[in-house]
């Protein structure tokens, strides 16, 4: 059975650049990409708002999680 939820992601506002979704590696690293549910996802607005500049934003995306 899946549940659809949804969760904050920073994207960036700019169209075309590549991937836009930011991922925040388990090295420390910074990149985009442009698959949702590879993304780094936030809880909370406030959250994925600290991750924000003036090329990116916050936005709520719904999410599917499988529960078995």
């Amino acid at each position: 059975m899946s549940v659809v939820e949804k969760k904050w992601f920073v994207i960036r506002k700019l169209p075309n650049t590549g991937g836009n979704m930011l991922k925040y590696s388990d090295e420390g690293l910074l990149m985009y990409n442009a698959i949702k549910e590879v993304a780094t996802q936030f809880d909370t607005k406030e959250q994925a708002e600290l991750w924000t500049n003036p090329l990116t934003e916050a936005v709520q995306l719904p999410v599917e999680r499988i529960d078995e």
